[in-house]
């Protein structure tokens, strides 16, 4: 009974509509998927609607949160969480500074090329904001590129070099941790090798902030599991799996169902959100 527990639809920066990717999910045989979009739960109600009979849908989030410490980019899975005023106000600060980012990326580009703001907004239709890929499928149907990951993506948007790269300021890791708790929300951190987070890992660890760790992911690279067996074991997380689904939204080939979580570990995600209820 295997369930992908990292999934993104086009209401953020995903290129499928919600009830696509539960069709699809349930034709390969998948018995649930877990509905991530970033800093957004909007998807979870069309997601359980579209869902047929024994297709679980696991209500979550992805917020996307900066270690300070360390100066890079993080990502909170967050499962069950109840939509709080505070959690959503992070959700809706977030949103905020990243669509003042795409609003100034997008004219960055207008000036290189006649890209239009109403092409774009078609493009990326339900999203909450504009992100990278929804501009450059807009440069793909005008003839400039035959691929969102490709050498002009590198051109535009490489976070160093890219001319028209511009990066928002993101939730303090800390912060988005208090606010998931106090939601309720069983809380882990996703694909830990994708920003070099093991350290990080280790100390949220030891702050028992963590109630799991996504342990297997389509990026993984050698040497990462050892490490984390080692903290599941001392630190008692859970190890989830999730493909961090993105559709044709992504530089490398992971259809849904790539890295799946088991019945057990489903059980005890639901078992751990209860106790946080009492």
């Amino acid at each position: 009974m295997p369930f992908d527990l990292h999934c993104h639809s086009r209401l953020s920066d995903g290129s499928m509509e919600i009830e696509d990717i539960v069709f699809w999910a349930s034709a390969i045989g998948l018995s649930g998927i877990a509905v991530t979009d970033h800093d957004t739960m909007d998807g979870v109600e069309r997601a359980e609607k579209a869902a047929k009979k024994g297709f679980e849908i696991i209500p979550g989030i992805e917020l996307s949160c900066y270690d300070e410490k360390r100066r890079r980019k993080v990502h909170i899975l967050c499962y069950y969480p109840i939509m709080t005023d505070e959690l959503r106000s992070i959700c809706d600060e977030m949103n905020l500074r990243r669509k003042t980012a795409s609003e100034e990326m997008l004219q960055r580009v207008q000036k290189l090329y006649p890209i239009s703001e109403q092409h774009v907004a078609r493009i990326g239709g339900t999203s909450t904001v504009i992100y990278k890929p929804h501009i450059m499928q807009a440069l793909m149907d005008m003839g400039y590129t035959s691929s969102i990951y490709g050498e002009l993506y590198k051109i535009l948007f490489d976070p160093q070099v890219g001319s028209c790269s511009c990066r928002p300021r993101y939730t303090d890791v800390y912060a988005a941790l208090a606010a998931a708790h106090r939601a309720g929300a069983v809380v882990c951190l996703a694909h830990p090798g994708v920003y070099r987070s093991f350290e990080l890992l280790e100390e949220l660890c030891g702050k028992c902030l963590l109630d799991g760790v996504e342990y297997r992911y389509p990026r993984q690279k050698e040497g990462e599991a050892e490490i984390l067996d080692r903290l599941i074991n001392q630190f008692g997380l859970i190890p989830t799996a999730g493909t961090d689904f993105h559709g044709f939204y992504t530089p490398r080939t992971n259809p849904i169902g790539t890295c799946v979580a088991s019945k057990t570990v489903i059980d005890r995600i639901k078992e751990l959100k209860k106790s946080k209820e009492v």
